[in-house]
């Protein structure tokens, strides 16, 4: 078939297209949004060029949104800080946020100090899709040849950060004294490796492969293999959203399970990239290749059921390396923010195939089994 380009506005296309900025600010002006009459717009951010972007963006594409009878904005933020303010203070409905994100958040930690908001996640956007690129002549063949070695990441209430100190830890290597952990937003990532600044990076794609691309890296490894069909973000609401706007809340999360159980399979997913980056200004920041490389089905995927066992991983790992208290149980707050039961039965409704019949799963992470 023929892709014809979305036509959009001036003003959403400078969006799409600026480089991705470190500003938080949002103008204290924009009331927040009323949950009421389902009338409104619905108002949703992502983070793109990235893989946990496309569910959201692949429904918008296909009328998806439509058909549930939903009006749906999607805002292509300036950074994972920016969609969490904008959710925290209303401003969105929903946002695509990393999972230990969302847990900082509804309990207001780190950076969140002083704004907990009560937080939901029906779905994971991403699964797999990350990886650890480090300069040609750095000399880093092994994970113990990290030692003495600079890594950036862009915070460090991500997936990555956690994955990359378990690593350093069974490697025997000391986070504090061993090894430098720099923090960069990833807008400037590629050039602070060109510039020598940085030995190393971990980040979810396309950055990865965008820095092999442009001959400035190498893949050192894939984050799916020191954890398989591990959590990148997920789709995240405010939970009175999920408890006063039960039909707006099931139509916009029944459209993105649809869209993300389409995405998730191989058959197609080149053509199915190609026609998001034909239409999608903020992927085209990118060579089409990069994007179909970084994307390609068992490096990256998109199975959205959100995994209980999975999650309280993170949870642990966040209280193992100082993130989160002591005093906190991980597995209940996971239990009451990520709506497992929820995603089954909506996933039931769309007939989906190979549904999990539980909310837990065996999981190895570099090796350790838990059950």
């Amino acid at each position: 078939m023929v892709l014809k380009a979305k036509k959009i506005s001036r003003r959403t296309f400078l969006t799409q297209s600026s480089s991705l900025l470190t500003t938080l600010g949002v103008s204290a002006s924009i009331p927040p949004l009323c949950w009421g009459k389902t009338a409104q717009t619905v108002k949703v951010a992502v983070l793109a060029p990235s893989h946990c972007a496309l569910p959201m963006i692949y429904a918008d594409l296909n009328s998806f949104y439509k058909e549930n009878g939903l009006k749906v904005e999607i805002e292509f933020a300036t950074s994972m800080a920016e969609i969490a303010k904008g959710l925290l203070q209303g401003r969105i409905h929903f946002g695509q946020m990393m999972t230990p994100l969302v847990l900082a958040a509804h309990l207001g930690l780190g950076p969140f100090s002083g704004q907990q908001q009560p937080l939901v996640s029906p779905m994971w956007a991403g699964t797999n899709g990350g990886a650890m690129v480090v300069r040609p002549d750095a000399g880093i063949k092994l994970p113990r040849d990290l030692k003495g070695k600079t890594i950036g990441i862009h915070s460090r209430f991500l997936f990555h950060y956690l994955i990359t100190m378990e690593l350093l830890e069974r490697h025997k290597l000391e986070a504090k004294k061993d090894v430098a952990i720099k923090i960069i937003d990833m807008a400037n990532m590629i050039t602070a490796m060109k510039n020598g600044e940085i030995d190393a990076f971990i980040n979810a794609e396309p950055l990865s492969t965008a820095a092999v691309a442009k001959g400035i890296g190498r893949d050192f490894l894939l984050t799916k293999d020191l954890w398989f069909r591990h959590p990148c973000c997920c789709l995240a609401a405010q939970k009175s959203l999920f408890s006063k706007e039960k039909n707006l809340f099931h139509d916009f999360v029944s459209a993105t399970l649809k869209s993300s159980l389409e995405l998730n399979s191989p058959a197609d997913r080149q053509e199915k990239l190609q026609y998001v980056w034909e239409n999608t200004p903020a992927y085209q920041q990118l060579p089409l290749q990069v994007i179909q490389k970084a994307f390609t089905p068992g490096r990256t995927d998109f199975d959205p059921f959100p995994y209980q066992s999975s999650l309280k991983i993170v949870g642990k790992l966040l209280q193992h390396n100082a993130l989160m208290p002591k005093d906190i149980t991980y597995e209940k707050v996971v239990e009451e923010v990520f709506l497992s039961d929820y995603a089954r039965k909506t996933l039931s409704e769309l007939q989906a195939k190979q549904i999990p019949a539980t909310n837990n799963r065996p999981e190895s992470v570099l090796g350790k089994n838990y059950t």
